[in-house]
């Protein structure tokens, strides 16, 4: 399925459509964790992700990637983080990993991970960071293989459902 995948990076006609697949993704991540803040309220979540989508498609230091077959089928967005206070602060995140399930398997998560981090190298970026649910096996699997490593943890608690001690 790969021969036929153009890797791209986004245009304004491709925000409706990557907006879709960012909330596929949404829908998506309440099946690897818990959810401490509760059901996502859907018409919040799509103002957030309308409102992350416009950010980025304007900023210089922002890129998202697109996969098209004959639609788009994947995505990938990089932002650069830089990380005052260390000795190598020229750091970006990678956000947003997407692929249509139809799709998954075939590489084509890796061709998103290769353009956006030659698009990150070409600006001098020293490290990126990619955040995935452990609980996703696949995904997990996926950044581990590319070479990355836990580095934090994040928990959270409903404090509700826990008796204070």
């Amino acid at each position: 399925m790969t021969a036929s995948i153009n890797i791209r990076i986004a245009k304004k006609r491709d925000l409706a459509s990557i907006q879709h697949l960012w909330a596929q993704l949404k829908k998506e991540l309440p099946g690897h964790h818990f959810q401490p803040f509760g059901a996502p309220v859907d018409c919040q979540q799509q103002q957030q992700l309308t409102e992350v989508l416009d950010h980025c498609y304007q900023r210089d230091d922002a890129v998202i990637y697109v996969a098209e077959a004959e639609q788009l089928i994947g995505t990938l967005a990089a932002i650069e983080n830089y990380q005052t206070g260390y000795e190598k602060p020229e750091s970006a995140v990678l956000f947003n990993l997407w692929v249509d399930p139809l799709f998954r398997r075939n590489g084509v998560a890796t061709l998103l991970y290769q353009h956006a981090r030659a698009w990150l190298e070409e600006r001098d970026i020293q490290s990126v960071q990619a955040g995935w649910h452990p609980g996703n096996t696949a995904s997990d699997q996926f950044w581990r293989q590319l070479g990355f490593r836990s580095y934090e943890v994040i928990g959270a608690v409903a404090l509700n459902s826990m008796p204070l001690k």
